[in-house]
């Protein structure tokens, strides 16, 4: 069954495309009452007949702001879990990492928070931080890269 956007409360539909967007999801497939929602991200075809014309933006609108060169030959941390994701183990603590810094396999390198637990996310190896890619205090999806680093 396809819904039309109209058939939904507009809040409704705005609440599940900022989730989206907040997951960095390309597709998103929801069960509501009256049937299944399937919210895609394209590149808009300046089509402003169409009933999602409102939500579409470029797609760089949805990229990150990227000031200097994405690092090179670098591995990723993902996050194993959805949750919310901190830099430190509370809002006074210095962050347990920083870009540039060297780390010993073991060391914690960040905190993804999922129903009320605490989940020391750490180093499988030694490497130096290049480049962290989550933002503190906000949601992050399973597998969602959080870092780049440089194996040492």
């Amino acid at each position: 069954m396809t819904i039309e956007p109209m058939e939904m409360d507009i809040e409704e539909l705005n609440f599940y495309y900022s989730e989206m967007v907040k997951a960095n999801l390309v597709e998103l497939e929801v069960e509501i009452p009256q049937g299944k929602l399937t919210l895609k991200r394209h590149q808009p075809d300046n089509s402003a007949s169409s009933p999602l014309a409102p939500f579409r933006r470029r797609r760089t609108d949805f990229l990150p702001e990227v000031h200097e060169q994405e690092p090179q030959n670098f591995k990723t941390v993902v996050s194993p879990i959805n949750g919310v994701f901190y830099r430190s183990s509370s809002p006074t603590s210095t962050p347990f990492v920083k870009e540039g810094d060297s780390v010993s396999q073991g060391q914690t390198l960040c905190i993804v928070e999922a129903m009320k637990v605490m989940n020391e996310i750490k180093s499988e190896f030694s490497c130096t931080i290049a480049k962290i890619l989550a933002e503190n205090g906000k949601p992050v999806s399973k597998e969602q890269i959080l870092l780049h680093v440089h194996p040492v």
